[in-house]
């Protein structure tokens, strides 16, 4: 085919290319015919046959190579064009959609959904088979231009040269839409309430109004990931609330958060947390190229003061994290990426292992989705022991969102300016930022008072 369009498309070039070998009447196998230059310089010639094609750039003048080069570039991106186009054909005629064994106390509430989801003006079947191929090929060629692996280290290094990011609702299929519409149709009755608590609160430095909302579709899509889209709405999602059976509806878990964003309302600032942060070991402070938040953690520049303005200190950070990832991407995105230095860490400098269990399942329960990856820098034997045991409680997903890096500092800033510019890389890892953290500066002053942060322990107590 490359030969072909080669004849057919691009101007004559002192040279040409041979057919294939082809089988003749009488069985025998046909030579090759080989490349010939008339412009070679030593008058020897260069011969290949079209599976060598790039031995016969040496021939060409320069212009002819480039000319050549650009065109083989072209037909790799339409033949992957072709290959997106054939999925999404393939996608469209395969067998799907919502079963039909539900029971007959649903039926008439999924027809309503269904009915809602193919008359609504926004998602008439000519638009969703246009934005289905748009962001097939879009997810191909963010796919091609963010992610590189270093196969000498194993790292998954981020290479993003472009803006363009896609949210989670672009990524979902039509089966995963009409599990999201029902979904949403459940949890009607919270909006109002849910629109009060955007991420990062209300009033603070950093709020961003509309951008910062808490609800919205691309929440529903987070959380219905985690739950892998259940076609009965039955999940096992949270874990500890309904592990004992899968007989929790899709909407608890929205339920769940909203309760807990109500009562630990996690963007308040306590005088405790304050103090807890003055050496500065853990802020959010920047966005990664994908306009993913930037979370540093130091756990080994910290003893712990208070266990409970610790805890709080880090969902507050991460709530924080999310709301700036949301502003700076037209509330799009809101993930971040944590870089833990394990350097000097030892287990005394954590609280007890119960509240970090506790501070596992809030993260768990009411930050779905929302970890881009965790990588970790200079791992020691005490963070080693310290993952095993956290591994108990992580999910699997989690899990493999973990990536060690090696304690090579050549390595570590390669993978950090893949991620970043270098003017969001501190200092300490080889970059140009040399803030300093101040928590006057960071939080300006307290919004609350310690009562005011531990009336939860009462009035929720599943997180006490």
């Amino acid at each position: 085919a490359i030969v072909f369009f080669n004849n057919q498309t691009m101007a004559p070039r002192p040279r040409d290319i041979a057919a294939p070998q082809q089988t003749t009447a009488g069985g025998t196998i046909a030579e090759e015919t080989p490349c010939q230059t008339s412009d070679n310089a030593d008058g020897n010639g260069h011969h290949c046959s079209p599976t060598l094609i790039s031995k016969c750039f040496q021939a060409l003048p320069q212009n002819d190579a480039d000319r050549s080069k650009s065109f083989y570039r072209k037909v790799f991106l339409f033949s992957l064009a072709l290959i997106a186009v054939a999925a999404y054909v393939q996608a469209q005629m395969s067998p799907g959609g919502v079963s039909d064994g539900r029971s007959s106390s649903n039926n008439h509430s999924v027809a309503n959904d269904e009915d809602a989801f193919d008359t609504n003006a926004t998602m008439d079947k000519k638009k969703q088979r246009w934005r289905r191929a748009r962001n097939l090929l879009q997810g191909i060629r963010t796919k091609l231009r963010l992610t590189k692996r270093n196969k000498n280290s194993g790292i998954g290094v981020i290479t993003t040269t472009t803006k363009e990011v896609l949210g989670r609702m672009d990524e979902l299929t039509r089966n995963e839409l009409k599990v999201l519409l029902r979904t949403k149709d459940l949890v009607k009755d919270l909006e109002a309430e849910a629109k009060a608590l955007p991420w990062g609160g209300h009033g603070n430095k950093y709020s961003c109004g509309v951008n910062c909302a808490w609800w919205g579709d691309e929440l529903l899509a987070s959380y219905l990931i985690i739950m892998k889209f259940p076609e009965d709405l039955k999940t096992f999602f949270p874990f500890t609330p309904c592990k004992a059976n899968a007989d929790c509806s899709t909407d608890f878990a929205l339920r769940h958060t909203l309760e807990f964003r109500q009562k630990f309302q996690p963007w308040l600032v306590t005088r405790g947390m304050m103090t807890e942060s003055e050496d500065g070991f853990l802020y959010a402070r920047g966005t990664t190229h994908s306009r993913s938040s930037i979370v540093w953690y130091q756990p080994g520049l910290h003893d712990t003061i208070h266990e409970h303005s610790y805890k709080r200190l880090l969902v507050h950070i991460l709530d924080r994290a999310v709301a700036e990832s949301l502003s700076v991407s037209d509330g799009r995105i809101g993930r971040f990426y944590t870089f833990l230095d394990c350097k000097d860490f030892t287990l005394k400098k954590l609280p007890k292992f119960e509240e970090v269990k506790k501070l596992f399942r809030i993260l768990q329960d009411h930050f779905p989705d929302r970890l881009s990856a965790l990588y970790l820098f200079n791992l020691s034997t005490p963070a080693q022991i310290f993952l095993k045991m956290a591994g108990v409680v992580l999910s699997e997903d989690v899990k493999q969102k973990i990536i060690a890096v090696p304690n090579d500092a050549e390595k570590r800033y390669e993978l950090l300016s893949g991620l970043m510019d270098p003017k969001q890389i501190p200092v300490r890892y080889g970059g140009q930022d040399d803030f300093v953290f101040s928590p006057s500066d960071y939080f300006g002053e307290p919004t609350a008072s310690e009562d005011e942060v531990l009336a939860y322990k009462t009035t929720m107590p599943y997180h006490a």
